[in-house]
This record gives C-alpha cells, structure tokens and sequence, in this order.
C-alpha cells in the first residue's frame, strides 16, 4: 500500500507540474514553448498541423476545390431589395448594403442617383481553392513545458494570470472577424478555417441612370466596390483585371472583377487569403 501511495502522489506531483507549466504557456506564450512571433516582439499561442506556404497555395490553385454563387434582385421599395440565391430561397435586401464605390475622384457614392424604380441586379460570385485549415493549439508535450492545453475549463486561470479578461489562446486578424460580434459570448474558439482565392465576381445592374453610371463606373477613377457590405473588390485590393462594359439598349453596367493570381511563395507578413468561414467550438460539445 505504501508503494502504491508514494506512486500516487509522484503521479499528482507530475500532473500539478503539467498543468502548472501549461498554465504559464497560456497565460504567457513564448518561444520556448512553441509561441507564434507577433509583430510587437509578444508570441501567441502556437497552432498544431498549420500547412506550409506550398501546401498552401497548391490548394489554392486547385480548380476543382471551387464553389459559385448566383444572386439576383429587383427594387423592392425606396430603400429595400427583393433578392433570391440559388438554392436559399428570397429575402428582402437593404440597397445602402448592395453595393458601395469608392474612387479616386468620387469620394461619395448615392446609390439613390443610380437606381430607377425597375432596377434590376444579379451577381455571380465564384470561390477557388477551397481550403481547410485547422487552428488547434499545438498538443502539450509530456511536461507541459511545449504546446498548450485547449479545454475551456482553465480559460478562467488564464485571464487570472494574464490580467486580460479577454484573452483566449485564439486571434483572428482584422475587426472584421470579432468573435464576440460574430459568434456571441459563449464561443470558445475557431477548430477550423475555410480560406479560398479572393473570389472572381461579375455584377450586372440594369434599369440604371446610365449617365450616373457612367461618371462611377470607370477605369479612370480606379473604382473599388464593396458589395453586400463585407466583400471588397477593385484595383486597390488586388484584383487583377477589372472590366466595364455599358448595354445601352437595356441600360445596364456589368463589371466583372477577376481574381489576382496566386504563385510563387508567398511572404507570411503580407500575404492574403479570404476567409468564407470557420468550424465554431462552444463550451460543452
């Protein structure tokens, strides 16, 4: 029985130092334990299975890994959008979100000058290079001294030690992606991303104020579009070709935005990828 015992309590004594040593990883990563550099000389939490730069971009490059959606829409009212998507059903879109041009000599765009009472809008957007890519913590190692340990239930130690009540072992780049906005309070972390190419679009306005168009829609302002309200596109993020054409009979633009071209290896400080979305983990699944 005395055996037993002191082989119980050595077995507690390396569980304390284990969790004690992970603990402080969490609580402050570092080199040594696996950190992931940041640009402030600070590391963050060290992720497991994160596919090199070639594996990467041969996904990426790979056009069988591709998804297109088709939207459409007709003016709805004043302010609103009737809009259908494949395969989704119709719903009601407010037109301040359905598209916004930025240029160089157009500081403000009034979609109210451009729309009729019969406008009608249709987009095609296609993803290529579908991707998935884990974000898990690297695994602990035997000691705790490498990795990191992911369970919930010492996120309340780490924000002790750490004097952040905010931190989680887990960061997205940009305000774009807050976790708090897109997921609620409750989410634990991201297990998973889903990345593509920046996505190719073609979007067709008909029905339009040809002459307002006309001064937006043009290569000479080097226009750049948000469309839906999160989907940027233009000469000022990259994209490598972008095309307008005007059908005068049917009075209508068609823009088409082609996606930029991915090759070489690419600089981990500025490289791009888009995010179509990612694998949630709550507490308790």
């Amino acid at each position: 029985m005395a055996e037993e015992a002191a082989q119980l309590v050595m077995n507690v004594g390396n569980k304390n130092t284990f969790l004690t040593n992970i603990l402080k990883n969490m609580a402050k990563p570092e080199q040594k334990s696996g950190g992931l550099p940041l640009d402030n000389g600070n590391f963050y939490v060290g992720y497991d299975k994160i596919p090199t730069p070639n594996e990467l971009l041969g996904s990426l490059n790979t056009s069988k890994n591709q998804l297109t959606i088709s939207v459409s829409g007709e003016t709805y009212n004043g302010t609103e959008m009737h809009m259908h998507m494949d395969n989704q059903g119709d719903y009601i879109f407010p037109l301040a979100l359905l598209i916004n041009v930025i240029g160089v000599h157009q500081s403000h765009f009034d979609m109210d000058k451009l729309k009729t009472n019969q406008t009608n809008f249709s987009a095609q957007i296609t993803y290529t290079g579908l991707t998935k890519v884990p974000i898990q913590p690297q695994p602990a190692d035997i000691t705790g001294k490498n990795g990191w340990y992911a369970e919930t239930a010492i996120l309340n130690e780490i924000k002790e030690k750490s004097e952040n009540p905010d931190v989680d072992g887990y960061h997205l780049q940009g305000t774009e992606f807050d976790v708090k906005t897109l997921f609620g309070q409750k989410l634990a972390c991201l297990k998973a991303l889903l990345i593509s190419q920046m996505p190719s679009i073609t979007i067709t306005m008909s029905n339009i104020n040809m002459e307002y168009a006309k001064s937006v829609f043009s290569m000479e302002n080097d226009v750049f579009v948000t469309l839906f309200g999160f989907i940027t596109i233009g000469h000022h993020h990259n994209y490598s070709e972008t095309n307008v054409c005007y059908n005068e009979e049917q009075a209508s633009v068609t823009i088409t935005f082609q996606q930029p071209n991915v090759s070489g290896t690419p600089d981990p400080q500025t490289a791009h990828a888009f995010i179509m979305g990612g694998v949630p983990y709550y507490p308790g699944m």
